[in-house]
């Protein structure tokens, strides 16, 4: 499993056109370094600074590599960081400033794609005549990552899209034979059917980031301006965002949707990520689907006007201000901590669980776990902000039923073999110890019958009064990081997340 940890300066994308006074001039100094940009991570290009040399004011902006072009400039970096470093030709003018005149800080879900997601590529791999149905082709980048290698072609007046199997090969009724060297891209693929004349095969696939490392490796398939339930951008002008992301599981068979969303609503100080999934398993949402694609309301009817967001959808309450983050992916889900102040820790679970009842049973053990639904901000305190265990105020959670479609967590929750957490005493821990409880979802038809669907990848409850948010503890040899899962005082309630 990937891991990082940092910090953003605000929550979306945002441009800052407030001048920053990076240092001052003192009409003999060329050489200015570790100069600070107020609002870090950056996106390191266009990033324009101002300076004044013989009474002339002058610009200089970066390109996407971060390095400075400007009159009188010889050299100047730019560090994601914020950090810049300038070499002028000739000294800027005493007492005047070097300032910092726009830039654009990174916020939370670019930092999480840029993380998680390995490099997106589209590749033409044959054409089309009417005639051919054999098209050997060979991936330019390696290694590809299993189960993210989508084929789209078009039969007919049909087009096609299939993902490969994880095993070397795309399973389709149109496909006769395929195969996939992951490690050369090497391929060749047999159509059942000729290929429309001037049609381009492409394949989209990604590579995981550092050399091929799983949970680096999620494709990211849309990354668009976050849009209103009728299609329109809800937030024009913005830089607000919402995104799919895929993996294959860790059996690479599985198809693993995860949708996010940010939105705002500055009159109440409303800073959100909306979560989604995508019911059309092993379909890829298509580019003019809704966002609101998967809802377990009516279709597209849950969207708020007045907040602009989907107010029940799983969500996580941020601000547009310094957040501490902490990722967690695999190639089953992604896990999201972000403390937004003092003790108060949003998090959500996306992707899959652990199987337990069998794939004819429950074919899709999708979860979609948020720490709030509805209209909350960050500052909206107790349990509003429970996370994944015996979740409060609304259930912030979906699953996949057994007939395949999206419902919410009004009769399935999250819980822990023994109780819930609002049993006081039905789950201890013995002094000096830390123990780790399994969180686990459960069906329930309403009267009597329960039963175990699934347990969570990599999180644990703890009930212990010797740990607080952020110790890093060990168990077993493991690592985990404790984050507290509900804010209230009244219980002792923690979360245990698996560093591996």
């Amino acid at each position: 499993m990937a891991q990082t940890s940092g910090v953003v300066s605000v929550f979306a994308n945002k441009l800052i056109t407030a001048i920053e006074t990076l240092a001052t001039g003192t009409g003999s100094q060329t050489v200015f370094t570790g100069l600070s940009l107020g609002k870090p991570p950056v996106f390191i290009e266009n990033v324009q600074i101002r300076y004044t040399i013989s009474s002339t004011q002058y610009t200089a902006t970066s390109d996407s590599n971060g390095d400075f072009t400007g009159t009188l400039l010889d050299s100047g970096t730019v560090a994601e960081d914020g950090t810049i470093d300038l070499d002028f030709t000739n000294p800027p003018d005493d007492m005047t400033p070097i300032e910092a005149i726009s830039y654009t800080a990174k916020g939370l879900l670019q930092k999480l794609i840029e993380w998680a997601c390995g490099t997106r590529y589209d590749q033409m791999v044959g054409t089309g005549d009417d005639i051919e149905t054999t098209f050997p082709f060979t991936l330019s980048n390696t290694p590809v990552a299993k189960g993210n290698a989508r084929l789209t072609f078009k039969i007919g007046a049909t087009e096609y899209q299939v993902f490969d199997n994880g095993e070397g090969e795309w399973e389709h009724p149109k496909i006769s034979s395929s195969s996939l060297n992951y490690a050369s891209g090497v391929s060749t693929v047999t159509f059942a059917d000729p290929i429309a004349d001037t049609y381009d095969i492409v394949c989209t696939y990604c590579v995981g980031q550092n050399s091929g490392e799983e949970g680096r490796d999620w494709l990211l398939l849309h990354h668009r301006n976050s849009q209103s339930n009728t299609g329109a951008d809800a937030f024009a002008g913005l830089l607000l965002k919402e995104c799919w992301l895929k993996n294959s599981g860790g059996t690479y068979k599985e198809a693993v949707y995860c949708g996010i969303r940010e939105a705002q609503y500055l009159p109440a100080n409303f800073w959100q990520w909306n979560l989604n999934g995508d019911y059309a398993l092993g379909n890829p949402p298509s580019d003019d689907a809704h966002w609101n694609w998967n809802s377990y309301k009516t279709a597209r009817t849950t969207y708020d006007a007045t907040y602009e967001h989907y107010s029940y959808h799983p969500s996580i309450a941020l601000k547009d201000d310094s957040i501490a983050y902490w990722f967690y992916s695999n190639k089953n889900r992604i896990i999201v901590v972000a403390r937004v102040t003092g003790t108060i820790y949003e998090t959500a679970y996306i992707g899959i669980g652990l199987r337990f009842s069998s794939p004819d049973r429950f074919a899709y053990p999708v979860l979609v776990i948020g720490s709030i639904y509805g209209n909350y901000n960050y500052a909206s305190t107790l349990a509003q902000h429970s996370f994944i265990v015996e979740a409060a105020g609304g259930y912030p959670l979906w699953i996949y039923g057994k007939s395949g479609n999206f419902v919410s967590a009004t009769s399935r929750k999250a819980l822990v073999p023994r109780g819930s957490f609002t049993d006081l005493g039905s789950m201890t821990s013995t002094a000096g110890q830390i123990v780790l409880f399994p969180c686990f979802v459960r069906e329930w038809d309403g009267a009597s019958i329960y039963s175990l669907l699934t347990q969570l990848d990599g999180v644990y409850a703890i009930l212990n009064d010797e740990v607080e948010s952020e110790d890093l503890i060990q168990v077993g040899g493991q690592d985990y990081l404790v984050i507290q899962n509900i804010f209230r005082t009244t219980h002792k309630d923690y979360l245990a997340i698996k560093m591996d």
